[in-house]
């Protein structure tokens, strides 16, 4: 999956990455610079950042229908959707007071729950598994505010985990000191 400008617009392609076929394609006229699609485990839907109105939110189209739904609808930017690996929810980045943070959205019931904190920025997730996220976080513990000291290092990414099931964080890399 795939955008591809035609136009004044752009379109969502799925491509077959073994025959080269452009297999489907969907002009998006009513969403501007759509980005991150990622396609559910069943095949069915694709998700995606997109702006309207100059606002970032995620949405969903769904293959079969070619219905697109905007999931976020809100005044924050969200955007990097990714599926979990049963399909059933979506975590995602929302801009929160000018820090990046991830979010989970239910995708049954809409619910939208907060998965980090504090005043550092985090980086766009992927599932370990079914229970366990890995992401990129400028913060030297995502659970607690950074200390102004440490905040001119502020561009600096770490790699950590976070279990959905504990909410565990766990950290793998230390840049700030080379490890």
């Amino acid at each position: 999956a795939y955008f591809v400008r035609k136009e004044k617009h752009r379109a969502l392609l799925l491509q077959n990455a073994v025959t080269g076929k452009v297999e489907q394609r969907f002009p998006l006229p009513q969403v501007d610079s759509p980005e991150s699609p990622d396609i559910s485990p069943d095949g069915r839907f694709v998700a995606f950042s997109a702006l309207a109105g100059a606002r970032g939110d995620i949405y969903l189209i769904n293959l079969e229908t070619k219905e697109l739904q905007n999931l976020t609808n809100d005044e924050f930017a969200d955007y990097a959707p990714t599926y979990s690996p049963d399909g059933r929810f979506l975590v995602y980045i929302s801009r929160i007071s000018g820090n990046d943070k991830l979010f989970r959205l239910d995708l049954d019931t809409k619910k939208r729950t907060q998965l980090t904190f504090g005043t550092h920025d985090d980086g766009a997730a992927q599932f370990l598994d079914g229970d366990t996220l890995v992401f990129s976080s400028t913060a030297t513990d995502p659970a607690k505010p950074i200390e102004p000291d440490v905040a001119r290092n502020g561009n600096i990414y770490n790699i950590w985990t976070l279990s959905l099931k504990s909410g565990e964080l766990r950290q793998y890399t230390d840049a700030l000191t080379g490890n």
